[in-house]
């Protein structure tokens, strides 16, 4: 018997400022599982034709799928600071994406008596989740299922998770949990352009990634990069 709703996360590392600044965590539910690519592409397209977030969301058409009824949307961001910040308490950047993860996941199924079925990207290289789980769901017996190379598995009361290699290809959520955070990141990208840009008007846009990014780093100045750094770049 099929769980009454569904519910996938994707970690999201976006390389921007130094390669993997930025992280997103995006979590949805869904009652029933659908493919997202039509509205990733009308995403893309009210992102590429319009140069304000708001517009760009009331321009996306609405996406609708019959027979499936959205349950929620959450989501995390982790800027620079914050990963800065767990950084200095001695909380590396993998715990600090797991913790929010964990957030995530309390935040969507709160019980896992409800009967959810969850999706989530693998972490990096980390095999087993047993102990995610009983912190965000004290109380509650986790089984594990399986926790192999490919998927990690676990019960807990009439809910499954699994941790997944390569998530976007086999899970069709993960896939729109990812195809939302990647729309969020260059949302947000436009707006940090916008912000500098507007400061500095010999300032070239960046679009985050590596190469580019340390582009734009070197073209905003050593002093006002040193004055932001830890908003600019995670150490």
């Amino acid at each position: 018997m099929r769980p009454p709703y569904n519910c996938s996360c994707n970690e999201l590392s976006l390389s921007a400022f130094f390669c993997n600044s930025y992280s997103r965590s995006f979590c949805m539910a869904w009652a029933v599982r659908r493919r997202c690519w039509p509205a990733v592409r009308a995403a893309r397209a009210a992102n590429n034709s319009c140069d304000s977030p708001k517009r760009a969301f009331k321009s996306a058409p609405a996406w609708r799928v019959a027979g499936a009824d959205p349950r929620g949307l959450h989501g995390a961001l982790l800027h620079p600071r914050h990963l800065n910040a767990s950084r200095r308490q001695g909380i590396n950047r993998a715990a600090a994406e797991l913790a929010a993860v964990r957030a995530i996941l309390v935040a969507a199924v709160p019980d896992p008596a409800v009967g959810a079925h969850v999706a989530c990207d693998r972490l990096g290289g980390r095999k087993r989740y047993g102990d995610l789980l009983m912190t965000a769901w004290p109380g509650h017996m986790i089984a594990v299922v399986e926790e192999g190379a490919p998927a990690c598995r676990y019960r807990c009361a009439a809910s499954e998770v699994a941790f997944l290699v390569g998530g976007e290809s086999v899970e069709p959520l993960i896939a729109a949990a990812s195809c939302i955070a990647k729309y969020a990141r260059e949302l947000h990208m436009l707006l940090l352009n916008r912000h500098w840009s507007g400061r500095f008007s010999w300032l070239q846009p960046t679009a985050g990634y590596p190469e580019d990014a340390k582009r734009w780093l070197h073209q905003l100045g050593a002093g006002a990069v040193e004055a932001w750094r830890d908003e600019l770049v995670r150490a």
